[in-house]
């Protein structure tokens, strides 16, 4: 049995543009001004130390006078990683946040609409993704209880018809 593997292409990742982009453009945003930060770091870091090497006329030449400058910009760069890092996991645990909650909130209203709690409806938190979906479920909920209310009364009509035949059938005997 031969399997079929779906060629993947860009196109085929982005399934909801508008959602998608939008953080694909945060992160580079991100990665951009990150990558500012270093370059500026660096800059600052390599100047000031050619500024002093100058400025005192150190002896010796220009590289045996900047190895210390480099421990020194290796440690603000290790600063500076710990602090990105710590940036990125807070800006992922908020990203997430507005995913996860409202699908956690989406399937506990989808588990009430199955164990037959129709008419009621969700609503997320403003910026809170799948609001789009939040609104369908609203809809469905919304028609199954008028569904289910249906059923109901005719489920009634029925009852109080069959509960009436017998009633029916004795006063035509009666009458005849």
């Amino acid at each position: 049995m031969t399997q079929f593997r779906h060629k993947r292409s860009l196109v085929n990742y982005i399934i909801k543009p508008a959602f998608q982009l939008r953080y694909g453009f945060y992160f580079l945003a991100f990665g951009v001004a990150a990558s500012l930060v270093v370059q500026w770091l660096s800059y600052v870091s390599l100047r000031d130390a050619i500024i002093d090497f100058h400025v005192n006329k150190k002896d010796g030449d220009l590289m045996s006078w900047l190895d210390p400058s480099m421990i020194a910009i290796g440690e603000d760069y290790l600063y500076f990683l710990i602090g990105f890092g710590l940036l990125c996991f807070t800006f992922g645990i908020w990203i997430t946040h507005k995913i996860v909650g409202p699908s956690v909130a989406l399937k506990r209203f989808i588990k009430e609409l199955r164990q037959g709690k129709y008419g009621h409806s969700i609503r997320l938190r403003d910026g809170d993704h799948l609001q789009d979906v939040a609104e369908d479920l609203n809809e469905l909920s919304r028609i199954l209880a008028e569904k289910h209310h249906e059923r109901k009364v005719s489920f009634e009509v029925i009852e109080n018809e069959e509960l009436q035949k017998p009633e029916k059938e004795e006063t035509n005997k009666k009458r005849a």
